[in-house]
């Protein structure tokens, strides 16, 4: 518990600016996350021969 209000503010912010950063990282594990998933369905359907028609026919669609 905060002794007096100066320190009490010191508290909040730091909780909020920690609250953040970990925010910060969800959302960035998240992305790099489905970044990973779209760079591996890509390398699949590119070189896997059964699935490259398909992932021809995509890269063709765009």
């Amino acid at each position: 518990m905060a002794r007096n209000p100066h320190d009490a503010k010191t508290l909040t912010a730091t909780g909020a600016r920690r609250g953040a950063h970990e925010f910060g990282e969800v959302i960035l594990l998240g992305l790099t996350s489905v970044l990973g998933l779209l760079w591996a369905i890509v390398l699949v359907t590119h070189f896997h021969a059964p699935l490259s028609g398909f992932g021809q026919s995509l890269w063709l669609m765009r």
